[in-house]
């Protein structure tokens, strides 16, 4: 799709089965404190088989959203479909369950904009699990998550995308432009990531297999894969 200038930032939603969290997370992108007529809200319906379109379709009149229904293919490749239909200068994903806070577009875009030479901008966020939150002070590149993160389109398209990996795709793309994409944190809890038991992240065999699948495509940067942030659950 072709950049809008006018639209300075696309959010993208992607969902499955997510009837009963998809609308909290739309409304947290509506309600964004940055000029409604500068940002878009681009959400992917990746084959649900619950009530999520009917959910989704209740925001079919709101001004910037865009609807996408679609056969099942993945997380993955529904955030990639998501990107390239995107027309703003600036993309960042939210995933169907987790929030934004009112201010991140705001803050995101503005540290962007004051560093142009910056392909990324990623931020603390607040991570809710069984009802307990905890505010994650990220300290290191490869402890951030792709919630929030706010991509320079130009440059993410000339990458590709995201690959095709299941999980830890936001790290492999930071291993793949190691050296020459350049990026920034924003020191501020800018995202509410809510984590569930039955979520990938929660499937401790599936963490340490795509741990090795990132260390099989990146052999050369095994000390930075070592860096991730574990996401494995008590």
């Amino acid at each position: 799709m072709e950049q809008d200038p006018t639209i300075k930032a696309s959010i993208i939603i992607r969902a499955y089965n997510a009837e009963a969290t998809v609308g909290r997370a739309i409304e947290s992108a509506l309600k964004q404190e940055f000029p409604r007529t500068n940002y878009e809200i681009i959400i992917v319906n990746d084959g649900s088989t619950d009530n999520t379109r009917g959910v989704i379709d209740t925001y079919a009149s709101e001004p910037g959203v865009r609807i996408i229904h679609q056969a099942n293919i993945g997380v993955i490749p529904a955030a990639n479909r998501g990107l390239k239909e995107s027309r703003g200068v600036y993309v960042t994903l939210l995933d169907s369950d987790d929030e934004f806070m009112p201010q991140l577009l705001s803050e995101m875009v503005g540290v962007l904009d004051a560093h142009p030479a910056v392909a990324f901008a990623y931020c603390n966020y607040h991570e809710e699990i069984d009802g307990v939150v905890q505010d994650i002070q990220i300290e290191d590149v490869f402890q951030f998550i792709a919630v929030g993160t706010t991509f320079r389109r130009p440059l993410f398209e000339q990458e590709g995308w995201f690959s095709t990996m299941s999980m830890f795709s936001e790290h492999e793309l930071v291993l793949r432009t190691w050296g020459r994409w350049k990026f920034i944190h924003v020191p501020k809890s800018l995202v509410t990531y809510h984590r569930q038991r039955e979520s990938l992240t929660g499937d401790h065999e599936r963490v340490a297999h795509e741990l090795e699948v990132l260390k099989a495509r990146h052999p050369e940067h095994l000390a930075e894969i070592n860096r991730i942030r574990s996401f494995m659950l008590p």
